[in-house]
């Protein structure tokens, strides 16, 4: 799973380093990780509501608790993907897969991320209701 979580972060940074604009793709890609983690856990919340088992550990949320949320959850994350320049270890890691595989984890990165933007409209938006 970690090999995994790796990948995404690896495939966000490289897009961040293709959009030749970005000076920090590292933070780039580590804030969409964050936010991708972040819908998520929105969506399985959404999901357990309209099955019945509403946790309501999101219910009511106030601004100031979303973002001590978000923090709690980048925190972490940065230790594991930014800190210490680990960006550069993992982008070696991946840097030489061949162009097939590379285009299938391209495609299977974007499936994901279309999937979580879906599922947070869609979950979130029908929980809430």
């Amino acid at each position: 799973m970690w090999k995994l979580y790796k990948y995404l972060f690896f495939k966000l940074y490289r897009l961040a380093v293709k959009m030749n604009m970005d000076t920090t793709p590292e933070y780039t890609a580590f804030v969409s990780v964050v936010a991708l983690v972040f819908m998520n856990i929105l969506s399985i919340d959404g999901i357990l509501k309209l099955a019945g088992m509403r946790p309501g550990f999101l219910d009511g949320l106030s601004t100031p608790s979303v973002v001590v949320l978000i923090i709690s959850l980048g925190v972490p994350q940065y230790f594991l993907l930014v800190h210490n320049r680990k960006y550069e270890k993992i982008a070696k890691e991946f840097d030489n897969e061949s162009l097939t595989r590379a285009r299938t984890g391209a495609a299977l990165v974007l499936f994901y991320v279309i999937l979580s933007l879906f599922s947070i409209f869609f979950f979130g938006a029908q929980a809430h209701v």
